[in-house]
């Protein structure tokens, strides 16, 4: 039996403009990892890295990547094709399943990842024959053992599927508990040389890296936490599971020998919930010298980086990290986000970071039900503030009412919601409109603070910038020329010009 797991073409709107960032399908390739376990023969597809250079428009959204028609000729002996995607990719992972059953009907297509998860059912109006829901690991080993054998699906759990007309949604699969049982991500199945050429290019290339030979690594599963904005406990559950210090530095230790990378990115949202484990991952990397670039740029707690736990993670390697705090207000981080950390704390870890020498960004989310104008604007001015104490960047963008979080329930009890439904899923992920109006706030006020604190980013950021420029400038004046430097330091003092 032959196997191929897809990651489709990246789905973007017809006007993006942005950075394309190459990330190795790290999900993708734990589920694969799982499957080769379990004795089968696995090939992994990854559409996008593929011919990230192509393009094509369709309707209002562009797809980058293998076009489908190719996409289906290069698995047509596949008997189980298994395909991942995010909610955005929905168009995507239903062209790529059109285009593999009108060459092969008989392919039986699985489909898993956040959007199945979130949609079994309208994944299976489709020519799809299973989802996986959830962590899907097991369940996919479970489900191909019994397509191979012949075997009743109604036991298996995490799934759901089509009988004689009719969807079934098997119960949840428990999350998994210990992570050190998976196997690494299988990277030896997709084409790490293309990943490390791509990202060469700027268009192509992580933020910080100073090499393109980059890995994404997740140490950590699930949130405890109920942010009023999150969706990802639908998908990792709210229960924090964390892999080993040694599993953890095993696979980057791997990553080394295999690929000789230079730079680490840490994906999981809450890499230093235990300050233990963190600081005996970064004790284990220090011992090893093994002398990479880290990064986590998905937004670690704040409470969890005193000065003690920066100053490890600096001397492990990392460069970079970002924090989130939300909001500006201290009453909308308490009594709307309930996220429950001090804005003081913030403000103490950019401090921290500047002078230990760790780059950090911020997140902010603005536009959410019960806040008022004024904490709009304060949130920017807090993010101004933020710059000022060291942080480089600050990304402040509009409440998005994502079905199954508290503020699309919030949202929708009130009357909030200028989208719903279909509607709504349509353009979430691909419009800069806010999709709310309360009457604190109208959907145009809440844009043009998203475009005005773009401006302000932007602006703090070049100042700072031009700064670091001079201060070059001045200690290679001091080295090479020290005498005019110093007379040309004197008359800028007295206001000469």
């Amino acid at each position: 039996m032959k196997i191929t797991l897809i990651n489709p073409p990246l789905q973007v709107s017809k006007n993006f403009d942005g950075k394309i960032e190459l990330y190795q399908p790290t999900g993708l390739l734990y589920v694969a990892a799982a499957i080769e376990k379990a004795g089968y023969k696995i090939n992994v597809l990854d559409a996008l890295i593929e011919d990230y250079k192509r393009e094509k428009t369709i309707g209002e959204y562009r797809f980058i990547g293998l076009d489908f028609k190719e996409i289906a000729k290069r698995v047509t002996d596949s008997d189980i094709i298994g395909i991942t995607g995010m909610i955005l990719w929905k168009d995507s992972i239903f062209n790529v399943v059109s285009e593999i059953k009108k060459i092969n009907k008989k392919s039986i297509i699985i489909v898993g990842g956040p959007y199945a998860s979130w949609h079994p059912e309208e994944c299976l109006k489709e020519n799809i024959d299973f989802v996986v829901i959830g962590e899907g690991e097991y369940s996919i080993v479970e489900l191909i053992k019994s397509i191979e054998n012949k075997l009743p699906k109604e036991n298996i759990l995490g799934i759901a599927f089509k009988q004689k007309n009719k969807i079934v949604v098997n119960g949840k699969r428990p999350f998994l508990e210990d992570l050190d049982n998976l196997e690494f991500p299988a990277r030896h199945l997709i084409p790490m040389e293309k990943y490390f050429e791509a990202s060469k290019t700027y268009k192509y290339s992580r933020l910080h890296s100073k090499s393109s030979r980059t890995v994404s690594i997740i140490t950590s599963r699930g949130c405890p936490f109920n942010c009023i904005f999150c969706s990802a406990f639908i998908l990792s559950g709210k229960l924090w599971r964390s892999r080993s210090a040694e599993n953890v530095v095993a696979e980057i230790k791997k990553c080394v020998k295999d690929y000789s990378i230079t730079d680490v990115y840490f994906e999981d949202e809450n890499m230093s919930l235990n300050k233990k484990r963190m600081e005996k991952i970064c004790d284990m990397i220090i011992k090893d010298k093994l002398n990479l670039n880290l990064h986590a740029p998905q937004g670690l707690r704040a409470d969890t980086l005193d000065r003690h736990i920066l100053l490890k993670m600096k001397a492990a390697g990392f460069k970079s990290i970002t924090v989130a705090p939300e909001t500006g207000s201290q009453r909308v981080m308490d009594e709307i986000i309930d996220k429950k950390i001090k804005l003081a704390k913030i403000e103490e870890v950019i401090k921290n970071c500047k002078e230990i020498g760790i780059s950090v960004a911020c997140f902010f989310v603005i536009g959410m039900p019960g806040e008022t104008k004024d904490e709009i604007k304060e949130t920017l001015r807090y993010a101004h503030k933020l710059r000022k104490l060291g942080a480089y960047h600050c990304s402040i963008r509009n409440a998005m009412p994502i079905i199954g979080t508290r503020m699309y329930k919030v949202a929708k009890e009130n009357g909030y919601l200028l989208k719903d439904g279909v509607e709504l899923e349509s353009v979430m992920y691909t419009t800069t409109r806010h999709l709310m109006k309360t009457s604190e706030w109208s959907p145009d006020f809440v844009e043009t603070m998203c475009i005005r604190a773009q401006k302000e980013n932007i602006k703090d950021s070049n100042a700072q910038m031009l700064n670091l420029y001079y201060f070059r400038r001045f200690i290679r004046g001091m080295i090479k020329h020290p005498n005019d430097t110093i007379k040309m330091v004197m008359k800028r003092a007295k206001g000469y010009f």
